[in-house]
């Protein structure tokens, strides 16, 4: 096993003294993988809030095949479905999916959620779409993407092959930006695969090699 296995993210972020973020072109990536799913296969199997944070605090650099068993196609996947629907019912999106999801959800079990957010009546779906889910359609359509708005980068990795996979957080608003022709989307790289690495970078921290392969990773995605 080589020792850039035991590189973290954090040490990366610390020796580049600022975060590894690329723009891109949504249309260039046609992958994505599960939210909370990556290093899951490295931690012990129990569901509960601590192991979640343990999850998200690991943040290994480096990537095996183990941890990247559900990459899946974008169009595939249920938020580029239930987003296309919106998008397609812009006009009028009590009558998307999405919105009719939720609704079920509510007259069915008392509660409806999307992501840590809760809905107990109507009004909050209503509230949630006017607020989050129509603003964003919106500003997206019109402006792009405005990283002002944002608390922090959308996610993704390096496959072995040397593709952007979209990964963790800020999913829809990366499917929002490809459905709609969003030239410019900002990503921060979160993880390589340890093949790319090795034959791009070595077996060790080489941080020139790693901005100009990002550099490359970048030009090829656009």
């Amino acid at each position: 096993m080589h020792n850039i296995n035991k590189i973290k993210f954090s040490t990366i972020y610390n020796k580049l003294k600022s975060e590894p973020v690329i723009n891109i072109n949504p249309k260039y990536i046609n992958h994505m993988h599960g939210s909370l799913n990556l290093y899951r296969n490295r931690l012990s199997h129990k569901s509960n809030k601590n192991y979640l944070i343990r999850i998200l605090n690991y943040r290994g650099f480096i990537l095996n095949n183990d941890d990247v068993r559900k990459i899946y196609d974008f169009k595939k996947s249920n938020t580029c479905k239930k987003i296309k629907n919106y998008i397609e019912n812009s006009k009028h999106p009590k009558r998307s999916r999405w919105y009719q999801e939720l609704t079920e959800q509510l007259i069915e079990s008392g509660s409806a959620h999307y992501k840590n957010q809760h809905f107990s009546s109507q009004t909050e779906i209503d509230e949630f779409f006017n607020v989050y889910v129509n603003s964003l359609y919106s500003s997206m359509l019109t402006t792009g993407y405005n990283v002002a708005l944002q608390k922090e980068y959308p996610k993704c990795f390096i496959d072995g092959d040397g593709k952007i996979i979209k990964c963790q957080h800020g999913n829809h608003r990366f499917v929002f930006a490809k459905l709609l022709g969003v030239s410019s989307f900002p990503l921060q790289i979160i993880a390589v695969h340890e093949d790319w690495y090795i034959r791009n970078i070595g077996t060790t921290i080489d941080l020139e090699k790693l901005g100009l392969a990002f550099h490359d990773i970048m030009k090829k995605h656009n």
